[in-house]
């Protein structure tokens, strides 16, 4: 009998310790060694260009097990670092951070791509070079864009084959005062947006389900939402090309290229009669 109660308590306490530890979910596509506990981990984000030799292993998710206790930034972090090291990963991409919500989760939660880093020389991300006529070498980079597509009335965004959300779009946009100006509208619009729908929506659901007892009452209800919601239509459009003219100013300023001009340098130098003067370009 004592066996079975020490039984008992030892699986509610294996219980209660798996249910205050983070959700982590894994998909793996490379089978690699794991790392060592001490191995720097890489964190890179969407817009942060990737070495060519980064290996893709997988998917990592952590979140809130719906009891989580220590699950603020630095502790959800090292989790997923640590999840990284072992499937092999010397470098994360986090696609996606999730923070506490009063409404929500109290946890900060994560989603990353792991990648293997091959222990070679990263290559610099493709360049064309122009030279003048006197010799000077022009440099220009080139960046990666946003992708567009159409997607129903709206339009989808991805980056690197990653489709972004709008939390992931804003981080795209702080540098860019137009692009996040004209984010900040659309935002704002879909906002308003949302709140026509709701009211649009309740008023079909109200009298939808009176009509069958207040028949009069129940269609001039859903007369009013349909209304709306076809006023709604335009504004949900409008708030769908701010959000792409935000994402095309961002490309627009991303494809320009910048060019260097290497530094001249004039030295002087003593000579055998003289001193003489050393152009370097």
């Amino acid at each position: 009998m004592k066996s079975m109660t020490k039984f008992y308590l030892l699986a509610a306490f294996a219980i209660v310790l798996c249910s205050c530890s983070p959700r982590i979910t894994t998909n793996i596509v490379r089978s690699i060694a794991p790392a060592s506990a001490g191995q720097e981990v890489k964190i890179y984000y969407l817009q942060s260009e990737l070495p060519e030799n980064a290996t893709k292993i997988g998917r990592i998710d952590v979140g809130d097990s719906g009891f989580t206790t220590n699950c603020n930034y630095d502790a959800m972090l090292n989790v997923l670092l640590q999840e990284a090291r072992k499937v092999g990963a010397n470098a994360i991409c986090i696609t996606d951070h999730i923070k506490p919500s009063p409404l929500g989760s109290t946890c900060h939660q994560f989603s990353a791509l792991a990648y293997n880093i091959a222990p070679q020389p990263e290559k610099i991300a493709a360049t064309d070079n122009d030279t003048l006529p006197n010799g000077i070498v022009l440099t220009k980079e080139l960046k990666d864009t946003i992708q567009i597509a159409k997607s129903g009335i709206g339009y989808s965004y991805t980056y690197k084959g990653e489709r972004l959300t709008l939390t992931q779009l804003e981080s795209f946009f702080n540098k860019n005062t137009q692009s996040f100006g004209l984010y900040q509208a659309a935002k704002s619009t879909s906002g308003f947006a949302g709140v026509m729908s709701y009211i649009g929506g309740f008023f079909v659901g109200y009298g939808l389900g009176t009509v069958f007892y207040r028949p009069e009452l129940g269609l001039k209800m859903t007369g009013i939402g349909c209304g709306i919601l076809v006023v709604t239509l335009p504004i949900v459009s409008a708030s769908h090309n701010q959000l792409k003219k935000a994402v095309q100013s961002y490309n627009m300023v991303t494809k320009r290229t910048s060019y260097t001009i290497p530094k001249q340098q004039i030295q002087l130098t003593a000579v055998q009669n003289g001193v003489g003067v050393a152009i370097t370009f």
